[in-house]
């Protein structure tokens, strides 16, 4: 509606001109306070706020304080998701496997959907969960970073061994994807090999 009455009122030379003025008062200078309340949106999860804020941003080329944000709260998230189930998790390599898939497929789609896929979202997606993977309360515990490819290669083992006897071949393949996933991420990878 807006782009009409451009069009109607204005020579179209002007079009560009004005669009550059308008994002440079409305966006450019306001920046900050929009940045601001990116993290009140990833907490509320407001998805279609969260990639109205992306399009505008990236109009501008400021998107760079955004992946910021969301890499610092993927780790928190994992981080703490991880601690509250230490008691379980730790003993229990499914359990613990599944709180990382459960975080990594939530911000996954958050990038793939608000953020249209964005390489910068996803490399800061990916920054985060190695960070969380590989230093968590359950590494803290054992004392080693060799914990997460510990659990994992367990949890790789025992589904192996139940998918003899299991005819749902394309399950266990499904759940192998996702376990390469989390594969990705280990830094110590020697140590899956061990296990």
């Amino acid at each position: 509606e807006e782009q009409d009455r451009v069009n109607i009122y204005l020579h179209p030379s002007t079009s560009s001109i004005l669009i550059d003025r308008v994002e440079q008062v409305l966006l450019d200078k306001h920046k900050e306070i929009i940045c601001d309340s990116f993290q009140e949106l990833l907490d509320s999860d407001k998805e279609d706020d969260l990639a109205r804020m992306h399009r505008l941003l990236g109009r501008i080329n400021s998107l760079d304080p955004l992946m910021t944000i969301l890499e610092r709260h993927v780790l928190l998230i994992g981080t703490s998701i991880i601690e509250e189930r230490i008691e379980t998790a730790y003993g229990n390599p499914k359990e613990y496997v599944e709180c990382i898939l459960d975080v990594h497929r939530k911000y996954n789609e958050l990038v793939s959907s608000a953020f249209l896929g964005n390489p910068g979202f996803g490399a800061a997606l990916d920054k985060a969960c190695r960070d969380f993977i590989n230093d968590n309360a359950a590494t803290k515990k054992a004392k080693t970073s060799s914990k997460s490819p510990e659990l994992l290669a367990k949890y790789v083992d025992v589904l192996l061994k139940k998918s003899a006897k299991n005819p749902e071949e394309q399950v266990v393949l499904d759940i192998l994807n996702d376990i390469m996933l989390v594969f990705k991420y280990i830094e110590d990878k020697d140590v899956f090999q061990t296990f």
